[in-house]
């Protein structure tokens, strides 16, 4: 007798505005939410809209992006129906210096949300990755800007990689997908709305008090940044060190080899090799 076919794993469930609002539980994240096929890019969308007066909360939500961005300019890979690609309007009420640390519950809903769906423990690199097995399946990218009346607002864009198997040859060996990782059946109208209510809940708390404890807890135990060497490339210029802790306010704290500790509050990372 003869095996059966080898199957192919199933494609990312579809995705439509309809498919997500069916799914949400949250008070107001995504209760306005726009749906396109394609746009250059989430942040710039709704960059847009914020500036005209968009309420906190909307999304703007894409099946690809022609022009999507990670930190530092990069491109963010977008391939059609493979990914999740979507951006949250904030308006946080504290000082920007306190916001710093906004990325990192993003950071810890997502790492949640795609524990919750799939069962794949993740771990977050500071400031703004996912990653599973030492490769990067999702990242975050925080932009400011002002609208009509002078009010600043913050623009949180949140990309994972979830279907697929094939990336550019310069991400190949960086790179994971959910699907690649073990995921049976992304589902990512059902992932959307997990992030979206795991992080309402974590924006709640801090817009009350300023707190970001129960995500920098997460993100600690989580972490595959502390207790490395790390390589920090910041508006200050270029920090080595150990890195020890993060916190309160969201910043990582690094001892460097003459003894002294410093905190660096945003740049890009790059770890050494463990061991």
């Amino acid at each position: 007798m003869k095996p059966p076919p080898a199957t192919s794993p199933a494609p990312p469930a579809p995705l439509s505005q309809e498919s997500i609002l069916k799914e949400l539980t949250t008070g107001r994240f995504g209760r306005t939410l726009f749906f396109f096929p394609v746009v250059d890019s989430t942040n710039e969308t709704l960059r847009g809209l914020a500036g005209r007066g968009a309420e906190e909360g909307t999304v703007v939500v894409a099946d690809t992006q022609l022009q999507g961005r990670g930190r530092r300019g990069r491109q963010w890979f977008s391939p059609a129906g493979e990914g999740i690609f979507l951006s949250l309007l904030l308006r946080p009420r504290h000082a920007p210096a306190k916001c710093s640390g906004i990325a990192l519950l993003a950071a810890a809903a997502v790492s949640r949300a795609i524990e919750d769906q799939t069962g794949l423990r993740t771990e977050v690199k500071w400031p703004n990755d996912i990653l599973l097995g030492g490769r990067k399946v999702g990242g975050i990218l925080a932009e400011t800007g002002g609208d009509e009346t002078g009010e600043r607002y913050l623009v949180l864009g949140i990309g994972i990689n979830v279907g697929g198997g094939e990336f550019p040859p310069e991400l190949e060996d960086r790179a994971v997908s959910l699907r690649m990782a073990g995921a049976k059946n992304p589902d990512r109208p059902g992932l959307i709305a997990a992030i979206l209510g795991r992080l309402e809940k974590l924006y709640r708390v801090f817009q009350g008090s300023g707190d970001l404890s129960p995500a920098l807890d997460f993100c600690r135990d989580r972490s595959a940044t502390l207790g490395r060497r790390v390589r920090a490339v910041g508006p200050g210029g270029e920090i080595s060190g150990l890195a020890l802790d993060l916190t309160e306010e969201g910043g990582l704290r690094l001892r460097r080899d003459t003894g002294e500790e410093l905190v660096v509050m945003s740049g890009e990372v790059t770890l050494s090799p463990a061991g």
